[in-house]
């Protein structure tokens, strides 16, 4: 099992990965300051995706996921068959492609809930119609 950095940041971390947690439940607030979560909120948390202990990869897999489902099941923030997509839906595919789909791998071989996590992700964006994430799947 991974051990924890010592000090007040190895404690803190996990608690603000667990802010997000609460937010994703929040679907009204979520829906209506979608542009800024998708903006400030979901980069940094997605970065943490690709973090070196599993505890981190799995706050922020359970929030980066529930967040992005709320998102992406909102036509009119997540339209990637839109004849002109949204800025939100850009950016939505880019975090997707760039930092989300690439920390799969790890999160699917790490102790569950976290692949289960990851799978809940891909079913909510894959049918949306996304041809740079079902691109980046099929890499």
């Amino acid at each position: 099992a991974e051990q924890p950095p010592p000090g007040p940041l190895g404690q803190l971390q996990p608690l603000l990965l667990m802010l997000p947690e609460v937010l994703g439940a929040q679907q009204a607030l979520l829906l209506e300051h979608a542009a800024e979560v998708v903006r400030c909120l979901l980069p940094p948390l997605a970065a943490c995706l690709a973090a070196p202990r599993a505890d981190l990869r799995l706050l922020a897999m359970k929030s980066f996921s529930g967040i992005c489902t709320t998102l992406v099941n909102d036509p009119h923030i997540f339209d990637p068959m839109a004849e002109n997509p949204s800025e939100t839906t850009y950016l939505l595919e880019a975090l997707l492609v760039s930092l989300a789909l690439p920390a799969l791998p790890a999160l699917l071989a790490d102790e569950p809930p976290a692949p289960s996590c990851a799978f809940r992700l891909l079913a909510a964006v894959l049918p949306r119609g996304s041809l740079a994430v079902g691109a980046a799947v099929r890499e």
